[in-house]
């Protein structure tokens, strides 16, 4: 199954970015905070492949690259 692109991200913020990660942080909520969406998890993996070891324990102060999605 393919993942539609969400309707719209969050409000103010421009795609692509940069995200530094904090404590709790994983790839579901940083997916519902830029695309309103956790379905894009992969998106964000994608674009990372530096946390494909462990994407649900995100070590604190680590730059990801948030992607638009087309």
């Amino acid at each position: 199954v393919v993942a539609k692109p969400p309707k719209k991200s969050s409000p103010d913020i421009q795609l692509p970015t940069v995200h530094t990660t904090r404590s709790g942080d994983n790839l579901y909520s940083i997916a519902e905070l830029y695309y309103m969406d956790k379905k894009f998890w992969r998106k964000i993996l994608e674009a990372n492949p530096s946390v494909k070891n462990n994407p649900d324990k995100i070590p604190c102060n680590i730059k990801l690259q948030i992607p638009a999605i087309k």
